[in-house]
C-alpha cells in the first residue's frame, strides 16, 4: 500500500512538473502580448471611470418605472444620485458623453480617455465596452446628438431632433 501511494505520489508529480514545462513552452510572449494586455488594462480603467453611471440610470428606472428623459430628471430635487453626483464619479482623465435616448435601451454612454487614440462604447447589456477609435466616436455623437450641458467631465447629450 505504502509502494503504491509512493508511485502515485511520483507520477502525480512528474505530470504536475510536465504540464509546468509545457506551460511555459506555451505561453512565450509574443510581440503582440504587451500591446494585448495594455489595451485590456486601459479597458479595465475606462470601465473602472464609468462603473456607477450605469447603475444610478438603472436604479432611476427602478425608482421610477421610466428611464431618464433629461439631466433634469436626475435633479428633480426626489432622485439621490443626481447629475453632481454623476459628474463626481467619473474617474479623473476621462470624459463621459451620456445620451438619454427615448428608446427601450435608455441611454448610450461613450468614454473618451483624455490623449487617447480610442474611446468606448458601452454595450447595450452594460456589461462591456466597444473600442472606437476617437474620431469615430466624436462621429457617431456629433451625427446624432447635441450637448445638452456639462458637468465636469460629464457631458450630458440629446438627439438633434428633439427640441432644446
Amino acid at each position: 500500500m505504502k509502494n503504491r501511494l509512493q508511485f502515485l505520489f511520483t507520477i502525480g508529480l512528474i505530470s504536475a512538473l510536465l504540464a509546468c514545462s509545457n506551460g511555459e513552452e506555451t505561453t512565450q510572449k509574443t510581440p503582440e502580448q504587451p500591446i494585448q494586455q495594455k489595451t485590456i488594462a486601459e479597458k479595465q480603467l475606462a470601465f473602472a471611470a464609468i462603473k456607477s453611471l450605469p447603475r444610478v440610470i438603472e436604479g432611476y428606472k427602478s425608482f421610477y418605472r421610466r428611464w431618464p428623459q433629461s439631466m433634469q430628471d436626475f435633479d428633480n430635487g426626489e432622485y439621490f444620485f443626481d447629475t453632481d453626483y454623476q459628474a463626481e464619479s467619473i474617474a479623473k482623465g476621462f470624459t463621459v458623453y451620456l445620451a438619454l435616448t427615448n428608446d427601450e435601451t435608455g441611454y448610450k454612454l461613450w468614454v473618451l480617455p483624455e490623449n487617447a487614440k480610442s474611446g468606448y462604447l458601452l454595450t447595450e447589456d452594460g456589461k462591456s465596452l466597444t473600442e472606437l477609435s476617437t474620431e469615430l466616436l466624436l462621429s457617431q455623437i456629433d451625427s446624432s446628438y447635441r450637448q445638452e450641458a456639462k458637468k465636469g467631465a460629464l457631458i450630458f447629450l440629446t438627439t438633434k431632433d428633439r427640441s432644446p
